[in-house]
């Protein structure tokens, strides 16, 4: 996934979502595709996050959080998915502490990659941007994929 040029990574996650809407698809179909961009756009995230860390990072945030950080926002999109699949019209309680965690892990995730991000380019005299900028980027979906994508391309080529 990190090879993959921008424009392609932007068709894979948007390709489904565009064709359920043109299609008219609600419940079930809406949500696969729905769940396949999240999916999609968080393993990009897990993919740029444990390269970036791994060749080499002097960042003190731990690589472990971020793992379990992915796997909780993998765990809230199972969770879409079950209720997608059960439409009852019941929408458990639990499910709302469960989302307003997922947000504070999402924007953890986003600034560990950010912060990883700038300090490798910032390590190998790269040309880098600020970590508030690359978090925008990565925050702001799917606009985001064009600015973030060539730097992870141009660091992808770069041996430790």
């Amino acid at each position: 996934m990190l090879k993959l040029r921008h424009w392609i990574l932007f068709v894979v996650m948007i390709i489904p979502p565009i064709i359920a809407d043109i299609e008219n698809l609600v419940g079930f179909w809406y949500s696969v595709s729905a769940i396949w961009t999240a999916l999609i756009y968080t393993c990009w995230l897990f993919s740029i996050g444990n390269a970036v860390y791994s060749r080499g990072s002097t960042s003190r945030f731990a690589i472990v959080l971020f793992k379990a950080g992915i796997i909780y926002l993998i765990i809230c999109l199972l969770s879409v998915f079950y209720n997608t699949a059960h439409a009852s019209d019941f929408f458990p309680p639990w499910q709302i502490v469960l989302y307003c965690v997922g947000i504070f892990v999402e924007f953890y995730l986003f600034f560990f990659v950010a912060k990883n991000l700038v300090h490798y380019e910032n390590d190998h005299d790269l040309e880098s941007k600020s970590i508030f900028l690359t978090f925008c980027a990565i925050w702001f979906f799917p606009i985001g994929i064009f600015f973030i994508q060539p730097r992870v391309n141009r660091i992808g080529y770069i041996e430790t």
